[in-house]
């Protein structure tokens, strides 16, 4: 499953990425915690553009077929890692196949 997200990064200062997205393809982890386990999932950015408040726009999807894609849910928010450190927060904006093209000034 597709979606369109929303991506806000943590800025250096506070343990994000020392560098900042540049476009193109991004695949961090998420973390996800369910009745006292703990799943780690990669998860695949394109990412598509950077708004005027610093978000980027990209279409997000699971690597792995056995993802909880479930979780890929309207305004449901995912931390990203890299390693040990988030390093962003994903917030779900819409599922992929309901637009054919996004611009930063429809969302």
């Amino acid at each position: 499953m597709k979606v369109i997200a929303g991506i806000k990064m943590v800025p250096a200062s506070e343990g994000g990425r020392s560098r900042p997205l540049a476009g193109g393809t991004y695949t961090p982890t998420t973390m996800i915690e369910r009745e006292g386990s703990v799943s780690h999932w990669s998860i695949t950015l394109n990412l598509l553009e950077q708004g005027v408040d610093d978000t980027w726009y990209a279409i997000a999807r699971f690597v792995s077929p056995h993802a909880p894609s479930e979780l890929l849910y309207p305004e449901n928010v995912l931390d990203l890692y890299e390693g040990p450190h988030v390093v962003g927060h994903l917030r779900v904006l819409m599922p992929a196949k309901v637009i054919e093209k996004v611009s930063v000034a429809t969302l």
